[in-house]
């Protein structure tokens, strides 16, 4: 049964709405109108005043409320952490594991794939930042972690089966055509982490990746004749 929630002033992301309402129906949005134009039948619920926005979706969310997904990667800590981020209007997700050990990893991603099937709703995926990352701009990873990625990370990335999965990489230090079998098999390849030039950033996104991690932190600068990531 759809829903008209009315009764509050409405930001569509670009501009605000007075004496509209948004109708929702089953789990999605269809549609932003005035309250003049409801359908009958159509259940009004009245918010009383303030402003109704999209939620905020963050691809990077290493922890919140006191929780690090890193230092505990268990279900309860991804839904801790979602529902942390989510009194503050975070609506979407993907919580962070950044290079640790293998089996950290391994742990995270299954505590992200075990929190969507509990009906964690916000958490949307996993954001996997390293370990196939530069050691010249490393900031906070841990330096024995960081690795070089093989055949079968591919394998074992691709097949996470946990919603989204974002995985930052050094463009330097993978090889385009294994970012391109990333790519080809739904993993949204993000460039972070690298002393990379401008030309091995741009054979990277050549392949799939699109998408930048703190674009302007961790990675080779913007230099008069050396454009860099």
């Amino acid at each position: 049964m759809a829903i008209a929630l009315a009764g509050a002033r409405i930001f569509d992301g670009s501009a605000f709405h007075d004496d509209h309402v948004v109708i929702i129906d089953g789990a999605r949005i269809t549609a932003l109108m005035p309250c003049a134009q409801v359908p009958g039948g159509v259940e009004v619920r009245d918010l009383s005043g303030g402003v109704l926005a999209p939620g905020f979706i963050d691809v990077q969310v290493n922890g919140g409320g006191g929780a690090l997904l890193n230092d505990n990667p268990t279900a309860a800590t991804v839904r801790h952490i979602a529902e942390s981020h989510r009194k503050f209007g975070t609506t979407g997700l993907l919580p962070t594991v950044i290079t640790d050990a293998p089996s950290v990893m391994r742990k995270a991603i299954e505590a992200v794939r075990t929190a969507r099937s509990e009906g964690v709703a916000s958490v949307l995926g996993i954001h996997i930042e390293g370990p196939f990352l530069d050691v010249e701009r490393k900031g906070a990873h841990v330096l024995r972690f960081i690795r070089e990625m093989t055949d079968a990370d591919v394998d074992e990335i691709a097949a996470a089966d946990c919603g989204a999965v974002m995985l930052t990489v050094a463009p330097n230090r993978v090889k385009p055509d294994l970012i391109r079998r990333l790519t080809d098999r739904g993993v949204l390849v993000s460039l972070g982490h690298a002393e990379a030039s401008h030309d091995e950033a741009i054979a990277a996104l050549a392949v799939g990746a699109r998408a930048f991690t703190h674009l302007f932190n961790a990675m080779s600068p913007l230099l008069h004749r050396s454009p860099g990531v």
